[in-house]
């Protein structure tokens, strides 16, 4: 369950992104684009593709539809019924799972760790930058 915990962007690994209106809050997302202005441009994740991987960063608040402010690095508390000490991975729906991803014959996917539950409410982000690929 995602539960949302709005933070102001104070420059200390928060940045504000411009967004599609499918992404949600809790959404572990990528750079899709070149910097509009100050915001970065991204979309959510999707470990079948490695051109929407590496997850870089998860929204923490929505400032309007196509807006958003974004985490990079840090505890973040969006998410209840962590198990403390698990590493956590991107899903395939794009938000963390304790599980990587598995995969069918003939599939895919690109594995990333996301970082570490601290306890029951609470991942401490910390994104690996090389993917691990798993194929079926």
């Amino acid at each position: 369950m995602i539960v949302a915990r709005p933070r102001s962007a104070d420059g200390l690994g928060y940045a504000t992104a411009v967004c599609t209106a499918g992404e949600s809050v809790g959404d572990l997302v990528y750079v899709s684009g070149a910097k509009i202005g100050a915001d970065y441009q991204v979309r959510k994740a999707d470990v079948t593709d490695v051109a929407k991987m590496p997850a870089v960063a998860v929204i923490i608040q929505k400032i309007s539809a196509t807006r958003a402010v974004l985490q990079f690095q840090g505890e973040t508390s969006l998410y209840t019924g962590l198990t403390p000490g698990h590493v956590y991975w991107v899903s395939d729906s794009g938000v963390p799972t304790s599980a990587p991803p598995t995969v069918t014959s003939g599939q895919r996917k690109y594995l990333q760790i996301v970082g570490v539950a601290t306890d029951s409410a609470r991942i401490r982000l910390q994104f690996e930058k090389d993917l691990k690929t798993r194929v079926g």
